[in-house]
Parts: structure tokens; sequence; C-alpha cells
């Protein structure tokens, strides 16, 4: 083999193993404690978004768009849902409450 080729298919090799090692370690999760650690996706604590997600989910797309929706089509429900409940996390209440005020 040529000097260059030899040279060249040392280097995809070595970049073949640290893509593998780097790949590895990825899925590993993390201990509880640690930023992101528990499950592994970083999403350990719920927000604004996620609690109105779980509710749509919990009480169906048309309920959802009825109980938070202020226009024609209530497609607007979902960022007053995550609005109200931001407010009501700012304030110190656990949550949303079953009332929006249009």
């Amino acid at each position: 083999m040529r000097r260059s080729t030899r040279r060249i298919l040392s280097i995809v090799a070595a970049a073949s193993l640290s893509l593998a090692i780097g790949v590895g370690s990825a899925g590993a999760v993390k201990p509880e404690g640690t930023p992101g650690g528990g499950n592994g996706n970083g999403k350990s604590k719920p927000n604004a978004a996620r609690l109105c997600k779980a509710e749509r989910a919990e009480i169906g797309v048309d309920a959802f768009r009825e109980k938070y929706g202020n226009n024609k089509n209530g497609k607007n429900a979902f960022g007053r849902c995550v609005s109200s409940q931001k407010k009501h996390q700012d304030d110190g209440d656990e949550g949303g409450d079953d009332t929006v005020a249009s």
C-alpha cells in the first residue's frame, strides 16, 4: 500500500472508533440528583407546556379547546392553557384552575 493510502485508512479507523465510543455513551442514564438525571431525558421537572399536554391527552382535544379556547375554533387553547399554568406557577399555586378569564 502506498503511504498516503495507509494514512487515510488510519484516520478513518480512528474517526470510526471515536464515533463508536461517543454513540455508546450517549444512551447512558444519569444518576438521580444530577441535572437531567433519573430517566435520562432531562425532563424530570414538569413545566407549563408539559402539564397542558398531559391535560389535553387526558380530557381530549375537543374538551380541552372548549375549556381553554376563546376563538371560534378553540385553536388558541394550548397557548392559553400554558399562559394560565405559568401564571399560577409564578403565583406559587400548584397549577391552573378550571376557569380561564377571557
